[in-house]
Parts: structure tokens; sequence; C-alpha cells
């Protein structure tokens, strides 16, 4: 509830305290452990990770806290890789995703991400993220 938010408000906002990790636990009760499992693919004998290499977080939990999904790819739907089926993004996001990976052409971010149902995106760098809004409605219009 609101009365809850403002009541935890000094303690997910204190510098160097603990409201990231909160956030994250809250996100994962939230969702539930076997849900998290089944969305979190394994691929080649790999199982996926929320946290993955030199500590970043991976796709699965940046889905997971914008999507409440931890799917570990962010283009629209499934897709079939020769048999394995490759979970995406299942239903637009309230806020969106956009990548430097894509530009590169290493990633594809489909339209459910690119155009969220509000003007806010989280964009991925190479090592970190950022939050671009805009206070027009550009992700509703066509």
């Amino acid at each position: 509830t609101l009365q809850t938010l403002q009541r935890f408000c000094a303690e997910l906002t204190k510098p160097n305290g603990n409201g990231v990790p909160m956030i994250l636990y809250s996100a994962m009760l939230s969702r539930g452990a076997a849900n998290i499992s089944s969305d979190m693919a394994s691929f080649e004998g790999v199982q996926a990770q929320l946290m993955g290499a030199h500590n970043y977080c991976s796709l699965e939990m940046v889905n997971l806290l914008l999507l409440g999904r931890a799917v570990g790819n962010v283009f629209d739907g499934n897709k079939d890789l020769d048999g394995t089926t490759l979970q995406g993004v299942p239903l637009q996001g309230e806020v969106g995703f956009l990548t430097l990976f894509e530009h590169y052409g290493s990633m594809e971010v489909g339209d459910l991400l690119k155009r969220p149902k509000v003007s806010v995106w989280v964009v991925c760098s190479e090592s970190h993220f950022s939050v671009f809004f805009s206070p027009a409605t550009i992700a509703a219009e066509g």
C-alpha cells in the first residue's frame, strides 16, 4: 500500500542501503520460485541465472523487474530455434527497454518493449543502465 511505501521510503532510498535487493526480493517473492524457474531457460545444459558475469544483472533479472517474468530474451513472443523454444517477452510493459546491443546487431528488442504503455525506457549500455523518459505520449502513438 501507499502507506507502507511511505513508511519504508527512507530505508529504500538510503545511500549504500538495501533498497535494490529489497525490491528484487519483492519481485522474486511476487513471481514465486517455481514460476521464475519455469521462466528461466537452460540452453545447451547451462541454466540461466538472475546474476550474470561480473555481477551484472542478467536480462532475466531486468525482465523480472520490468515485466514480472524472468525471461532471458527481449524479442516479442517465442521463437523456435531448431526445435528449441526461446521464450521472449509475452506482454507489453508499463516501462520499456532499449539497448545499445541492438545497434551492434547482437540483440533484437521487440515492439512490446520499444513501445511501452508509458513513455519511460530502461536503456542498457555495455556496463550500465540509464532511464529515459518523455513527457509526450510517444509510446502510445503508432
